[in-house]
């Protein structure tokens, strides 16, 4: 179905397909750049105003449309206009380069935020153009490129946070086991567990002092084996536990025979009710 409209310059009537509408096009005429209205009998929107009575060839920039005939015609006829080449799209060209230029430089969200927000908006105003504008793929690419950028840096924050705790979780793991053989020696040599931690430290048992500190809290662990005989002592008995929490809700408890848990609160406290440990003692 043809588009008919009028040249709000010099009043040339045109005809074009209607799908052209909202395109850019310029008047035969008088070269007046205007837009080609919704339907037939719209109003044209003038862009740039023309020079009436121009002849010529099309201006540069232009693109004929086939079986064009173009100079002044009967208004009933209606001449086709000629239509505007497609313009970049700035703001996917600007979201391109931002995208580039905050992965290269590693300047996280400061770029990468905006890139991706006008790479959205200029993939919009690209479909929206009716074909007058074009960088769609630029704007794909600039929306990808700051999306990658923005989880590459938001993976880095969590690692940069959680690595510390993993590192210490590993190094409280490796204290307990080396807290577990020097209670294994003094129980050996004494029929009880020591009556503290530092008992271990002072007769020599315990040649690095650091074992007996939680790196999670920076206190010393939690003794709960005070006393206790061979007799008593079984596997999943607690001798001790962090005052830290690797994991919320949960901390790392030694149980006789070297094993070191992850545990809950609760199955803590239960342990080491069942077990006859203080309150005192019990988180």
């Amino acid at each position: 179905m043809a588009i008919q409209f009028t040249c709000p310059s010099c009043h040339q009537a045109m005809t074009v397909s209607e799908q052209y509408a909202g395109r850019e096009v310029f008047c035969p005429t008088c070269r007046a750049q205007l837009t080609v209205p919704q339907q037939s009998g719209g109003q044209s929107e003038m862009i740039r105003g023309g020079v009436v009575g121009a002849q010529g060839s099309p201006a540069a920039g232009t693109q004929s449309v086939a079986g064009a005939t173009y100079g002044p015609g009967a208004a009933a006829a209606g001449v086709a206009p000629m239509l505007a080449a497609p313009r970049s799209c700035g703001m996917a060209t600007a979201s391109l380069v931002l995208s580039i230029v905050s992965w290269i430089c590693c300047v996280g969200p400061i770029g990468s935020l905006p890139g991706f927000i006008l790479g959205l908006a200029a993939r919009g105003k690209v479909k929206r153009s009716g074909g007058t504008l074009t960088g769609k793929g630029r704007a794909t690419a600039g929306v990808i490129i700051s999306l990658l950028n923005l989880l590459l840096i938001g993976g880095t924050l969590i690692a940069f946070v959680s690595v510390p705790v993993l590192r210490n979780s590993a190094v409280s793991g490796y204290r307990l086991g080396v807290l577990n053989q020097a209670c294994t020696v003094y129980t050996m040599s004494h029929g009880t567990m020591p009556p503290d931690l530092q008992t271990l430290v002072d007769q020599g048992m315990l040649s690095d002092t650091r074992a007996i500190t939680c790196p999670l809290s920076g206190e010393e662990y939690v003794y709960t084996a005070a006393g206790m005989s061979q007799m008593d002592l079984h596997r999943g008995v607690v001798i001790a536990y962090s005052k830290g929490k690797p994991v919320e809700g949960m901390r790392l408890a030694l149980c006789w025979g070297g094993q070191v848990e992850l545990m809950e609160a609760a199955e803590l406290k239960s342990r080491l009710r069942a077990q006859g440990t203080p309150e005192e003692l019990i988180p």
